[in-house]
């Protein structure tokens, strides 16, 4: 039985592979995303590479599943959790990212497809314009169900999705 269990884990980890375009032992389960971005962001906090007064840059239009992790964290260890813009089509203010991309910014988080706004954002583009010491994380979580992906070609550090937008059961995500 347990040899079984382990086949079965083991192969719906090549499955979500093969949708994300990566290896399946880049994946780990969770309940959710927010439950993803919360083990991200402790990660991050627990390894130092967030610190005292660094900062985490998050599109204005995020799910509050990608803004209350680092809101709660950002408080206990005094980093702080800024905002960039988009303007009145929903696009991206490219002017306000820059603004605001400074050089004490070690996270940019931000969702794929808004559940907000309805826009798809180009993830690449926000990633081609990242330091190399900056980490990325993709809330994949609205896409994952209508959209392709191919991880490597976006180069995130992370990409966290929840199993009931592809009709799952509630309590299964990942990253």
């Amino acid at each position: 039985l347990s040899e079984r269990s382990e086949k079965l884990y083991h192969d719906s980890k090549i499955a979500i592979s093969r949708l994300l375009n990566c290896n399946a032992s880049e994946i780990f389960y969770t309940y959710n995303s927010t439950y993803a971005i919360n083990i991200i962001a402790w990660g991050l906090v627990r390894s130092k590479f967030l610190k005292k007064w660094d900062a985490i840059l998050l599109g204005i239009w995020e799910h509050h599943a990608n803004v209350l992790p680092w809101q709660i964290l950002a408080q206990e260890y005094d980093f702080q959790v800024k905002f960039f813009d988009i303007k009145d089509d929903y696009s991206i203010d490219r002017d306000d990212f820059a603004q605001k991309y400074s050089e004490n910014v070690k996270v940019v988080a931000c969702n794929h497809v808004s559940n907000v706004t309805w826009q798809i954002y180009d993830v690449k583009k926000i990633k081609q314009q990242l330091r190399d010491d900056t980490f990325f994380l993709v809330d994949w979580s609205q896409s994952v169900p209508h959209l392709s992906i191919d991880v490597g070609d976006i180069w995130c550090d992370a990409l966290v999705f929840t199993g009931h937008k592809m009709m799952a059961y509630t309590g299964i995500g990942g990253a």
